[in-house]
């Protein structure tokens, strides 16, 4: 990939939008490409996440292990973000990673991240106020399915009476 290319997948991210071109160019210098054979795995579900990235080429599936049970929770292409969280957090990651076909990415470390956010803080807080918004959103989702478990209980115990 070259730095124009990189450049253009940066821009698709929501999360990186509120940084101007230059600083876009400079997150994309500083980002580790990473390049993988189809099939191999990016990360595993349990591990350990510092880091996110954006698929530059190529497709990612992200799995989820239930037990001997998988079940996928999407197939990304270029443009796509995935381990966010890992950018704000030390965390653990949730799914698997593996790639389809041949796949670029772009690691994106969190201490680099943060170093970018240090040095623009009006991208930090417009970050911070785009993800505030997320977060109330998601805890509203969040309230109805509550409520829907509960009416779902609520008619499962009227049926065992």
């Amino acid at each position: 990939m070259t730095v124009t290319s990189d450049l253009d997948q940066l821009r698709k991210v929501p999360l990186l939008s509120v940084f101007t071109d230059e600083q876009l160019h400079t997150l994309s210098v500083a980002c580790e490409p990473v390049s993988l054979p189809r099939g191999t795995f990016l990360f595993q579900q349990g591990d350990q996440a510092d880091s996110a990235y954006v698929i530059t080429a190529g497709q990612m599936r992200l799995e989820l292990a239930e037990g001997k049970i998988y079940q996928s929770v999407g197939t990304f292409g270029p443009g796509t973000l995935f381990g966010e969280n890992a950018l704000f957090s030390a965390a653990i990651r949730p799914t698997s990673a593996i790639a389809l076909g041949k796949c670029e990415l772009l690691r994106i470390r969190r201490s680099l991240f943060f170093r970018l956010l240090e040095q623009h803080p009006e991208a930090a807080q417009h970050i911070l106020a785009a993800r505030a918004v997320r977060f109330v959103k998601t805890t509203r989702d969040l309230g109805q399915v509550a409520r829907k478990l509960a009416r779902i209980d609520n008619y499962a115990a009227k049926g065992e009476r």
